[in-house]
């Protein structure tokens, strides 16, 4: 954790303990899951990060369940205004700004792993942060993928899931489906095992976020 912040509340006790026992604690501050939080006269850098699980993930109305390994999402915020989101993969929570960052082989963004935000609803400056980033990352979650910027899914694609370079974007898919249903119960300590692209350091991918 990379991030230190003291609140002062009153909330009721039994409801802290079940909040504790959820591991849903969320401060009124900084969102949850927040690893990096950075602030230079009026931009603001924020990485939360959701552990790693499998997911729907949905590519021209077609359902894979893909096992992903920890996402990373970077907000690049200025005045308040989220300007840019960006999404990697990390295979630990980090435990300084050295930790590796990959690339996240899904389209819908640039090189540099800034999301196309045209389907997403960002909520206005006067809802608090933590509510904020928390659409935000949800709507990215379960988005409906298409054909933009496909170039640069294939490229991030692991060669593991590529069916060879003339591979289809649908066949990587369907690989990495079929890679976690025969790791049905060993899919979270082999992710390790994957050589999926570096995008850089937890360092070099928030410096890189601009306002």
């Amino acid at each position: 954790m990379l991030v230190e912040e003291t609140v002062t509340d009153i909330v009721d006790l039994d409801e802290f303990r079940r909040s504790i026992s959820l591991n849903v604690v969320s401060t009124p501050v900084l969102p949850f899951g927040c690893v990096l939080y950075t602030e230079k006269d009026n931009d603001q850098t924020l990485c939360v990060m959701r552990r790693a699980e499998i997911l729907d993930v949905n590519q021209a109305n077609r359902i894979y369940k893909l096992a992903l390994p920890h996402r990373l999402y970077t907000f690049a915020i200025r005045n308040g205004q989220m300007r840019h989101v960006y999404q990697h993969f990390m295979l630990g929570m980090p435990k300084d700004k050295k930790a590796e960052v990959f690339d996240a082989p899904f389209p819908n963004r640039v090189s540099s792993g800034s999301i196309c935000q045209s389907g997403v609803m960002i909520s206005p400056v006067k809802e608090p942060l933590p509510f904020r980033v928390d659409n935000v990352v949800n709507q990215i979650e379960r988005t409906r993928y298409n054909t933009d910027h496909i170039s640069y899914a294939k490229q991030a694609m692991p060669p593991i899931f590529s069916e060879g370079a003339r591979g289809t974007y649908t066949q990587m898919l369907d690989s990495w489906r079929k890679w976690t249903e025969a790791h049905e119960k060993t899919w979270e300590a082999e992710l390790g095992t994957i050589p999926w692209r570096k995008a850089g350091t937890l360092e070099s991918i928030s410096g890189g976020a601009r306002g």
